[in-house]
């Protein structure tokens, strides 16, 4: 994927936490492209390359954890 360095948050969760983020995200009118949520389908065994991948896609963010 390509880069994209006006994210300023990747935010990654897993399961029904990603449905709940979205809807907050777009009530609240944050939905502009600058906070970037990521779900993980798996958590064990812990998919480093997939997570890897999403952080050299977002190169100017802070990494949030969401449970």
């Amino acid at each position: 994927p390509e880069p994209e360095p006006n994210v300023k948050r990747v935010l990654f969760c897993t399961g029904k936490i990603f449905y709940e983020v979205h809807a907050e995200r777009e009530r609240e009118g944050l939905d502009d492209g600058r906070i970037a949520v990521v779900r993980l389908e798996q958590l064990a065994p812990f998919p480093f390359d997939l997570v890897c991948r999403e952080l050299r896609r977002y190169p100017n963010a802070e990494v949030v954890w969401c449970q």
